[in-house]
């Protein structure tokens, strides 16, 4: 099985810093084309994102009017966030803790439509469906054996 490598990084002031053992940060190289990025327009970047399955819906105005209409019960929890991440919410002025709620029910909505595609994308019938190899195990002689 191929392991996935998971790389954890922090963005700072526009610049992307790995996080190594002990919360170190080490610059990371920036790979993207600028230059095709700056030269697309609105209406290719929204074909791309409608075409992503891992992308989240763009948030536009309409999603944001839909959004507070939300008559779902609200429970009180205690939460705690990165002081940057939680500076950026409450520098929109009041209502900060609805626009925190509104981005997780955006992601909430998004891995469920995912979840709900990778089912979908998994029903096959029964006649295709894989069959694992037989493992061998290893005897006391180091042989394999079936």
């Amino acid at each position: 099985m191929k392991r996935e490598r998971i790389t954890h990084a922090k963005l700072i002031d526009g610049k992307v810093y790995k996080i190594g053992a002990g919360g170190s940060l080490r610059p990371m190289r920036d790979r993207t084309d600028w230059k095709l990025v700056n030269a697309l327009t609105d209406e290719e970047i929204a074909a791309a994102v409608a075409s992503d399955p891992d992308a989240s819906p763009i948030a536009d105005e309409a999603w944001f009017a839909r959004a507070r209409r939300s008559s779902h019960s609200k429970e009180h929890i205690s939460i705690k966030l990165d002081a940057d991440v939680l500076a950026f919410f409450r520098k929109g002025g009041p209502r900060y803790q609805t626009r925190i709620n509104e981005v997780l029910r955006t992601f909430m909505e998004h891995e469920t439509a995912n979840t709900r595609r990778m089912r979908a994308m998994s029903e096959t019938p029964a006649s295709y469906e894989h069959q694992p190899a037989k493992r061998k195990r290893r005897i006391s002689s180091g042989k394999a054996r079936d």
